[in-house]
């Protein structure tokens, strides 16, 4: 089949950077370009198909113990730009009443694509809000004439998510339009999970899993069990009824989300009643590069206080405790810093039985006091793990 590629995949970091290789006022989707556009590790579009993962062979970084894959390293920021002026970012606090039963619910970094006649075109990457309903399987049961064997049989299951966006750009394909199924070669799909399905008109893919068996996606890594991470995408094509020839547009959405339990409101009115303190270390991934981040929490009064450091912009934030949610009361630059002046939005939720982790998005732009001046928005999700906790 001629369209077999999967753009979604492909065109992370690369599809903006060499935006020349696709020309417009062609009649086709320029596939014999695709080899001139490539992601990470350097794998071009040309290599990816729903046969082959192509950049996606290199994109998870496996724990000890998981499924055995190719680790590579993230690279860092790639030759696009890292800062983009976008809509200001809406702080929507994370409700459990707004997650189905059952439901993994966080946060998520998405980008569209879209592809016609015409060329195509990618979004920049958005936050939003992410909703993932896992199935899972049966465990393998206990061998009458002898002990559990010790490499454990899978489990076959379904997956399925949806989301929303925190910026007025919506994602083109918010859900995956049904359930995926998925394989989990452990007792539950939280722990690994991997799945595909695909015909020609569309194409859905989904992998992830918790810090137990999962060494992380994108840089971000989860500590704690309650905590999933991961890369979902959808790709629908349209084509010409009786045609042989390949689609004339297709749209898609690539989402790297960070889901879990959140934190019992039980646990953190203890931490409160008992004045605890904590810290937080882990990661930014803004769609180019990773950030180091680190978050001091003071359950007692209720306040936060956090340092983004990245590869082109490093900020401090700070702001109120609710429930399991933070949210951000102020924006700044870190105080050697007076190159710049930040503003926007840092937004996050407690998970773990013990609040043992906290993912959320950020929003920041940033106002160069260069002359002349200019102001870019960056986007960014991250994952931090708590370090240490004292009363």
């Amino acid at each position: 089949m001629k369209f077999q590629k999967t753009l979604i995949t492909a065109s992370i970091l690369g599809l903006c950077a060499s935006g020349s290789a696709l020309a417009r006022g062609t009649n086709d989707l320029h596939e014999n370009q695709w080899h001139q556009i490539t992601s990470y590790d350097q794998v071009s579009v040309n290599d990816d198909s729903v046969q082959n993962w192509g950049p996606w062979g290199n994109f998870v970084e496996p724990a000890a113990g998981g499924p055995l894959f190719n680790p590579a390293q993230m690279p860092g920021a790639s030759n696009s730009d890292a800062y983009r002026i976008l809509p200001t970012t809406q702080i929507q606090a994370l409700q459990a009443s707004a997650c189905g039963t059952g439901a993994l619910c966080g946060y998520t970094l998405f980008f569209n694509v879209r592809a016609d006649q015409n060329g195509m075109e990618q979004t920049p990457w958005m936050p939003g809000l992410f909703s993932l309903t896992l199935s899972p399987g049966s465990p393998p049961q206990q061998p009458q004439d002898g002990p559990m064997p010790m490499m454990m049989p899978g489990t076959s299951s379904t997956a399925s998510w949806e989301m929303t966006s925190l910026s007025n750009t919506a994602p083109s394909l918010a859900n995956s339009g049904g359930k995926i199924p998925v394989y989990s070669p452990f007792f539950t799909p939280a722990q690994y999970f991997s799945g595909s399905t695909g015909d020609k008109g569309q194409w859905n893919y989904i992998y992830g899993g918790n810090g137990q068996y999962f060494g992380g996606v994108a840089g971000l890594y989860s500590a704690d069990p309650d905590l999933v991470i991961g890369v979902a995408q959808r790709q629908v094509s349209n084509y010409v009824t009786g045609s042989e020839s390949g689609p004339t547009s297709m749209a898609a959405t690539v989402a790297i989300y960070a889901v879990g339990t959140p934190t019992t409101q039980a646990f953190m009115a203890d931490q409160q009643t008992r004045n605890i303190s904590a810290s937080y270390s882990g990661t930014s991934f803004d769609g180019n590069s990773n950030g180091k981040v680190n978050i001091n929490v003071q359950f007692g009064t209720g306040k936060w206080q956090g340092y983004w450091n990245g590869q082109t912009t490093s900020f401090q934030a700070n702001g109120n405790v609710s429930g399991a949610n933070i949210t951000s009361t102020s924006v700044s630059a870190l105080p050697y810093d007076t190159s710049a002046t930040y503003r926007g939005t840092v937004q996050g939720t407690f998970y773990g039985q013990q609040a043992g982790a906290i993912a959320g998005v950020t929003s920041v732009t940033k106002t160069s006091t260069a002359n002349p001046a200019f102001s870019q928005t960056q986007n960014a999700v991250y994952v931090v793990n708590k370090a240490t906790g004292r009363e």
